[in-house]
């Protein structure tokens, strides 16, 4: 937000506001049509709301995106850029005491396809052993972007991971699998076990994994 501009903190919990759904982050920018003098406070806005016959109407612009702002500021400068993004499909067990961390082996179901054609390209269910894909957290065993997205998971989580060419397999592509060059790629993948423990309520002390080499 620019210097001295008024930004909401939250929407007060019940409030229409919060009925609403206004973000935290956004920034006031008029009332009744009239655009904020310079220099307005949150007190000042206030105080003309409270003067305000209602019903009234304020215009608020939504938070800034970080995100969006780096990326334009290294397009600005010639840098690449691409978008990684991790989305939850099956929450993790309330119960859950153990989450993925580097150093552990850890076992996946998971699906590749392409994200624009839908091809898919790599099934661990259809590797032909009936068994989750077994991995060491950390090894680069699998693609850094399937990697980095199950670090910190719980057994009996999901998620969906797209991955830009760079994270996925790159401008060469990957012939075994059919892959093409520079394809982003999504990866749907369920943490399975963890440390051998198919149970999310195991704790890693109970494993003889409470403290791994790299900590």
């Amino acid at each position: 937000a620019p210097p001295g501009a008024v930004v909401v903190r939250r929407a007060v919990p019940g409030s229409e506001a919060d009925a609403l759904g206004v973000p935290a982050g956004s920034v006031v920018e008029a009332l009744n049509g009239e655009a904020l003098a310079p220099g307005t406070t949150a007190d000042g806005l206030r105080a003309a709301l409270a003067g305000t016959p209602r019903p009234l109407t304020l215009t608020l612009r939504p938070p800034a995106r970080p995100d969006l702002a780096v990326e334009s500021a290294a397009q600005s400068q010639g840098l690449e850029t691409a978008r990684y993004r991790i989305d939850r499909l099956r929450d993790p067990d309330p119960a859950c005491a153990t989450r993925s961390r580097k150093g552990d082996t850890v076992e996946i179901t998971y699906e590749a396809r392409d994200a624009d054609s839908g091809a898919v390209y790599d099934d661990s269910r259809l590797r032909g052993t009936g068994q989750p894909f077994a991995l060491q957290l950390g090894n680069g065993d699998v693609p850094a972007g399937l990697e980095l997205g199950i670090f910190d998971m719980c057994v009996g989580e999901a998620r969906r991971i797209t991955a830009p060419p760079r994270l996925a397999y790159g401008a060469r592509g990957n012939r075994v699998l059919g892959v093409p060059p520079n394809r982003t790629v999504v990866f749907e993948v369920a943490m399975e076990a963890i440390n051998f423990q198919s149970d999310p309520r195991v704790r890693r002390e109970d494993t003889g994994m409470g403290v791994t080499p790299w900590e």
